[in-house]
């Protein structure tokens, strides 16, 4: 349990980082990107507020195992919808990326990836770890 604590503490590093290149793309936008400040800034305050990885260090921490699975099984269906979001603002039609955005933007979901990545390993263990008791 105490490599799950610390890669949900290393993903929690990552997502900090994530949300700041979110708030700099943002401050990039030009005066005719101005309509994608609202899914930007709802993406960015989503992070914050609907994935409290430290809630489910404190979970494993306290044995409670099933809920943290749950609760990490809801943050890996919740970076499919950041990764949506961000894929469907790099080909909308209605407003031109620069390049700079657009390379930021793919970044970003490669780094969300990763995370899913490190949670999809934490969530099997856990699995590994219920089969075998």
């Amino acid at each position: 349990m105490r490599e799950a604590v610390q890669s949900i503490k290393n993903m929690q590093t990552e997502l900090e980082r994530i949300q700041s290149k979110l708030e700099r793309l943002s401050s990039t936008l030009k005066f005719e990107q101005r309509s994608l400040n609202a899914p930007l800034e709802k993406i960015t305050s989503d992070l914050d507020s609907m994935l409290d990885l430290g809630y489910d260090i404190l979970l494993i921490e306290q044995g409670d195992y099933s809920t943290a699975v749950n609760d990490l099984t809801f943050t890996d269906q919740f970076i499919d919808l950041i990764i949506s979001h961000l894929m469907h603002l790099q080909r909308g039609a209605k407003v031109r990326l620069t390049r700079q955005q657009d390379d930021m933007i793919s970044n970003i979901n490669k780094q969300l990836m990763h995370v899913q990545g490190s949670l999809m390993i934490v969530l099997n263990n856990f699995n590994k770890n219920a089969e075998n008791n």
